[in-house]
Order: C-alpha cells, then structure tokens, then sequence
C-alpha cells in the first residue's frame, strides 16, 4: 500500500527512553516506579517538543519498555490531547482509548526469539 499524504501517524513515546537499576535492586522505567513529578515533566517535555516539531501535540502515548503506574495514569487522565494509549489492559486510564499490544514488545520479545 502506498504512502499518502496524511497516512503517517506520531505518537508520544516518552522523554529519554531510560530504564535503570536502583542500589536497592529495584528496577525503574521513565513511566513506572518513578514518581508523579518525574513522569509529569517527562510526559510534558515529550509532548511540547513534538507539538514544536510537527505543529500539533501527538494524540497517542506509548511508555518506552511498557510499564506504567498509577502516577502515569494520573498524567495522562489530565493531559486533553492524549486520546490513546498502548498497553496490555492491565491498567485502566479513564477517558482514553486503550490499543491493545499484542507482542511483548521493547520488553523482552526479541531477547526470546531464534534469530
């Protein structure tokens, strides 16, 4: 199928895609684990930069690596543009349209499959 104008869609993805191992051994993700004030200004960074670059904020997020927490719910519930979300249905984000992932994704899918 050919690529025409409009067929090209953006969404949000996170800030620095970062993920981290804490001195206690827990692990951290940019949207899990992180706290409200860390995921906020992420988020918020994310979506001003794109709303810069292509002249409109994007309507859909994804959290690099997959997880995400209360505090992400939170930000996207008060964010009006993000419309919809990637995940796995495990957590509920009122008023915004869960997309189902299928594939485990940046999570580990191509770590377990025979190349």
């Amino acid at each position: 199928m050919p690529i025409t104008e409009g067929s090209v869609e953006f969404w949000s993805h996170g800030w620095d895609h970062k993920r981290w191992t804490t001195e206690d051994g827990r692990e951290r993700r940019q949207f899990s684990g992180t706290g409200y004030k860390h995921q906020k200004t992420h988020f918020e960074q994310s979506q001003a930069l794109m709303k810069k670059m292509l002249g409109t904020a994007p309507v859909a997020f994804g959290s690099p690596y997959n997880p995400m927490d209360t505090n992400t719910v939170k930000v996207m519930t008060e964010d009006p543009e993000i419309q919809l979300y990637f995940g796995y249905g495990k957590d509920k984000v009122p008023g915004k349209l869960l997309a189902p992932m299928l594939l485990k994704g940046e999570g580990g899918w191509h770590r377990q499959a025979k190349l």
